[in-house]
């Protein structure tokens, strides 16, 4: 994780952000998710059920993954106390294509056509943790 991630600032929240959402790309491509899982607490529900739950799935059936690039820009960045903090973002990503253990073609998670624009809730424990996750708008 980068030094500046684990600042208690608004700097801090930001480079956490951007590491998380890095974290999260390694993760479609690898199928680790203990990586994630460390940045993120169970309180995030969609976190679960979006990312690190299909990649479980994912990993037990020996599936695999590529593409999936994520492009993320932090447009907003707020903190309380040092001990929690908002961060609206705006997203990009590259289709991820799924295939079998087999190698042949699962599925795919269609990309973004225009950058998607969300929410992440950050507590401080220990590091940061992202603790919800909300899409605004469409998703």
């Amino acid at each position: 994780m980068p030094e500046a991630a684990k600042e208690k600032s608004k700097e801090g929240i930001v480079a956490f952000t951007e590491h998380w959402f890095d974290v999260l790309e390694y993760m479609y491509i690898t199928n680790e998710t203990r990586p994630l899982k460390a940045l993120t607490k169970p309180a995030c529900d969609l976190c679960a059920r979006k990312f690190i739950d299909p990649a479980d799935g994912l990993a037990k059936n020996g599936a695999w993954s590529v593409g999936g690039e994520i492009d993320v820009t932090v447009t907003l960045a707020t903190t309380e106390g040092n001990s929690a903090g908002i961060v609206n973002f705006r997203l990009e990503q590259e289709d991820l294509v799924v295939y079998s253990k087999n190698g042949d073609y699962y599925g795919k998670l269609p990309g973004t056509k225009k950058p998607d624009a969300g929410s992440l809730v950050l507590i401080y424990d220990s590091g940061w943790k992202v603790i919800d996750l909300q899409w605004l708008g469409t998703n």
